[in-house]
């Protein structure tokens, strides 16, 4: 299994972890891709990455955001749609993959 594949999946189960607040499950689904390096995965998977981080970062402008704990001052539909775009890139990395 490689490293992204790895990385993917415990995105994912961070991401959907129901136990733990929004905040948390964003932070936590964010933190996997912590040190990956980029030149060891495919262009359209780094595409899919950085597409995802842009739709993020637009999510989360209107915030001060210096630090995760600060992810708590997001709303929970801007959490629930950071979820949503994690989520939908993880699938689209798991697709590209698998192909």
């Amino acid at each position: 299994m490689s490293d992204i594949d790895i990385r993917i999946r415990r995105s994912t189960r961070h991401l959907s972890d129901s136990s733990i607040p929004k905040y948390k499950r964003v932070t936590k689904g964010l933190k996997v891709f912590k040190g990956l390096d980029l030149s060891s995965i495919s262009s359209a998977v780094k595409s899919e990455i950085e597409s995802t981080m842009l739709e993020v970062n637009n999510v989360t402008k209107s915030y001060e955001l210096q630090t995760f704990q600060d992810y708590k001052t997001i709303s929970d539909d801007d959490l629930s749609k950071i979820i949503q775009v994690q989520l939908k890139m993880c699938n689209e990395i798991k697709r590209l993959i698998d192909a």
